[in-house]
This record gives C-alpha cells, structure tokens and sequence, in this order.
C-alpha cells in the first residue's frame, strides 16, 4: 500500500473522528503517501494537518451537495492516483463511490453503525439504498461491531458485498488524558442527538434522590437546549456542569476524572467512548443494546440496562458510587479486557491485511480475518 486516501463526511468530535485520528496516526509510517478528505475547517481537519497529515477540505454539510462533492473528489482522485480510498460512514462512501466508478483504484467502506433502521417511510428506504449502493461498490465492506454486520444480514445488504470482515475499534490514550483525582460522580459524554438519549439524564438524576451525584455532560447536539431547560426546571442546575463540545485530550481529561460513566444510547455501531473509559478505568452503566454488548460484560467490566428504564440506571449507578471495592473490580477488569481486546496494534494489522488482500485482490476469509 503506497498511496491511500482517508474520507470522513462529519470531521467534528466524536466516535467517528477518532477512529479515522487513530487509524491514520497509525498507518502514518505504512504509506509513502497518505491524504485525509474531510469537511473543511473542521476539528478533524485541523487535528490531522497539526499532526502532519495532508488534509483536503470539501463542504460535506448537505446531501444534496452529493453530485458536486463526487465531481470535486474525482478531481482529488485523479491529482493523488491513489492505490486504495477507504471512506468512513455513508455520507463519506456515496460520493466517494461516484467519483471512483470511472477510476481503478481499489474502494473500501467501513461501516460506522447503521442509521436507516431508525429512520421511517421514504428516508428509511432512501438511506437502505444508499448503503446497498455503497456496499455492492466496495471492494471490501468493514463492519466496527458484529451488530452492525447481522443489521446488514437481516437487511438483505450483506449479499451484495464482494467482501467483507469484522474490524472493531481501538484507540491510543495519550499519558496526559489520565486524571488522578476524581470531580466528578457521573460522566456523559456524546452528542446531544436523539440516538444517544440524552434527555433520560434528568430521569436518572431523579431516580437517584435523595442522593445528589455530580454530572459532568460532554458534548453539543440539537437536544442541548431543551436538555439545558429540563435540567434547570427539575432543580438540578448545582448537580450538573455542562462543558459543550470539546477536544478528545480535554474529554478524556473529564471522563477520567469521573467515577463512572453512563450512556445511554438507543443505538450504537461499536462506541469508541466505552473502549475509552475501559482503558481510562471507569466502569459503565450503558443501555443493553447491540454494539454495547459486544464491548461491557455485565457485572464484569460494567452493568448493562434496559435503555429507557431510568431507574436501572439509578440503580446500577447508586451501588457504584456508593462502593469503592464494587468500582475497583470494575474498572481493573476492563482496563484488561481494553488491553487485551482494543488495542491499536491489532487494530493496524488488520487493516493492513485488508488494504494488502485488496489491493492483490485476494480473498479475506483465507487470511483470518472474521468475514
């Protein structure tokens, strides 16, 4: 593999950013050249040009900009002669699949969750598509999570794939994203977006009276107003300290510094915020869905709850906060498990196996990887 471009739509903080950050950190030293398209001036934009990758901004902000950014990335296409684009996400992949159909490059897509069986009617059926046509072009189709590759079994989309493998998620934690003291009882970190259930914090926070937890909220989204409003008007504005959208050093930072995490997602790929507090030792009380169960063991690494009960939230996080030795065995068994499961060495090897396999065109199954 020599030349490679990386394409993430949505460059700001999040699951997504991080796993193309980590994955391009990575292959820094494996390709004689290597460019990141993203949307311009975003935080993954300016994090990989300070980290000395090569960065190309397009205007990924609509979709119906689909047909122009195609026309833009064949340009980037053409000028670069890549030996493999690999895109990130449906809104990477589509126009990126257009620009390459004229072009001999080989394409790979990783799928970073699933949103189509979410949505309804006619959006529903236009993003099913989307994924299908993205999938059937691929050379390879990458799935973060199990989850996501039943998703595209049970959709009828895993049989248009030439091929495809099972590659989850792994991150580096810099020595300065550990905080020794803990400020914080509670830490949600995430997008205020109705995918990851951010109003249910409120209903937490009541259940657990009259315990009074501290809960640090990481992270903006469309729901950050009216999540703002419920937390004033139910009288919780001393328990709660909203600290917006931040970078991944600073996140972390905070997440470390909390005794426990909650998320309660109502969908997941394989969320790269649980590798992280397993590797930065705080146990988890996530909602029991496809992609969480793949990384927290119940009772072993972390607790595991119906997504929408507030009061097994209340529950789970009343007896860790209220037990150091209970938090100890938590946290020292999933910093074992992130060592052992998510770590950025098996993460490198494998997808240099697939961009090697792709580019000789060879099959992945025969090679080990979990097709």
């Amino acid at each position: 593999m020599s030349r490679l471009i990386q394409i993430l739509a949505d460059g700001r903080p999040g699951g997504g950013t991080t796993a193309v950050l980590t994955l391009t950190r990575l292959l820094a030293e494996q390709a004689s050249q290597m460019t990141i398209a993203t949307q311009a001036h975003s935080y993954l934009a300016r994090e990989a040009g300070a980290a000395g990758q090569v960065v190309a901004g397009f205007n990924f902000s609509r979709r119906s900009r689909t047909p122009q950014l195609s026309l833009e990335l064949a340009r980037l296409f053409r000028r670069s002669d890549p030996t493999v684009v690999h895109a990130h996400g449906a809104r990477a992949a589509l126009p990126a699949v257009l620009a390459s159909m004229p072009m001999s490059h080989r394409f790979i897509y990783t799928v970073h969750g699933f949103h189509f069986p979410h949505k309804a009617g006619v959006a529903r059926s236009l993003a099913r598509a989307a994924e299908a046509f993205c999938i059937s072009r691929a050379d390879c189709t990458v799935f973060v999570s199990d989850a996501d590759r039943e998703i595209a079994r049970s959709a009828g989309l895993l049989g248009r794939s030439q091929s495809h493998c099972v590659i989850k998620n792994a991150v580096f934690l810099e020595p300065a994203a550990t905080v020794s003291r803990k400020l914080y009882d509670i830490c949600f970190v995430g997008r205020l977006h109705p995918q990851k259930n951010p109003l249910i914090l409120v209903d937490i926070l009541k259940a657990m009276q009259p315990m009074r937890p501290t809960l640090c909220i990481v992270g903006g989204g469309e729901l950050a107003g009216q999540l703002e409003a419920r937390v004033h008007g139910e009288g919780f504005a001393d328990q709660v300290l909203f600290k917006g959208e931040c970078d991944r050093l600073q996140a972390l930072q905070l997440l470390s510094s909390c005794r426990a995490l909650v998320l309660p997602s109502l969908w997941e790929g394989h969320p790269i915020t649980l590798v992280e507090a397993m590797h930065l030792g705080v146990p988890a009380v996530a909602s029991d869905i496809s992609g969480n169960d793949e990384i927290v063991r119940n009772d072993e690494t972390g607790f595991l709850v119906t997504p929408t009960d507030a009061n097994a939230y209340s529950e789970r996080l009343t007896r860790l906060l209220a037990d150091d030795v209970l938090r100890a065995r938590l946290a020292a068994a999933g910093m074992r498990e992130a060592d052992r499961q998510y770590s950025p060495k098996r993460l490198l090897d494998e997808y240099l196996q697939v961009y090697d396999l792709v580019s000789r065109q060879a099959p992945l199954a025969s090679h080990g990887l979990p097709a």
